[in-house]
Formats: structure tokens, C-alpha cells, sequence
């Protein structure tokens, strides 16, 4: 365990999309390593604030709208945590990317 712990590793792990990943491409471009790309890097899951834009979200429903922009861990929509489930996921996925990197 130790020595995984030691390690050093240089990955970078993104999403399949437009800008992001044009610009990971830039920033990455002189490694050797590959980009690694993880389907669970993505939004969270919002329920019905997705699709309002940020004044209508925040007119329509103040609360919920303060506390996920302020407070995003906190964030909650009848008891359903969606920024700790996708942090738990891509937390999941990242550690099991970085222990198959070679090296």
C-alpha cells in the first residue's frame, strides 16, 4: 500500500466534450501519457431546476437555488444528495483509473 501511495501519477482524466476536451487536449499535448476519458465526469443530475436558466432558477425557487450554488455538498431534493452521488461516483471511478495506470 505504501507504494501505491508513493507513486507518482501524471493522468488526466476528462469527459467527451466540445470545449473541455479541446482544451485538455492543449494543456496535455506535450505528455506522454494518454487522456483518459471517464463517462462519469459529468453534471449532476439538478431534477427541475435542469434547463432554467440561472434567474428563473433562482426567482422561482430561492432556497434550493442558494443552496446548491453556495452550499453544493448540502444540496438536497426530497432527501437525494446529487452532487455527493456523482462525487462518490467519479471518486469511485477516478481510483480505479489511477490503480490501472501504468507505472
Amino acid at each position: 500500500m505504501q507504494k501505491a501511495m508513493s507513486r507518482e501519477v501524471q493522468i488526466c482524466l476528462l469527459t467527451e466534450t466540445g470545449a473541455k476536451q479541446a482544451t485538455a487536449e492543449i494543456i496535455w499535448k506535450n505528455k506522454d501519457e494518454a487522456l483518459v476519458f471517464l463517462d462519469s465526469l459529468k453534471e449532476a443530475h439538478l431534477f427541475f431546476l435542469e434547463g432554467m436558466t440561472n434567474a428563473d432558477a433562482k426567482k422561482q425557487y430561492p432556497e434550493l437555488y442558494t443552496k446548491w450554488r453556495e452550499d453544493p455538498a448540502n444540496f438536497h431534493v426530497n432527501g437525494i444528495y446529487p452532487i455527493r452521488k456523482l462525487w462518490g461516483m467519479i471518486a469511485r471511478q477516478t481510483c480505479e483509473q489511477i490503480l490501472l495506470t501504468p507505472g
